[in-house]
């Protein structure tokens, strides 16, 4: 029982840590998605 229970907080471990770079890669593209709306800014469209 007690491997389980050590297995399964290894588990969780394992996905916190996943859960927190795929938060770690998702502020790094929202930080280029905003410098590339900042350098699209730049250029006008007209139709």
């Amino acid at each position: 029982m007690t491997d389980m229970i050590n297995e399964i907080v290894t588990e969780m471990n394992q996905i916190d840590a996943a859960v927190d770079r795929v938060f770690r890669i998702a502020l790094e593209n929202k930080e280029s998605i905003a410098v590339l709306v900042q350098s699209l800014a730049r250029f006008k469209y007209t139709r």
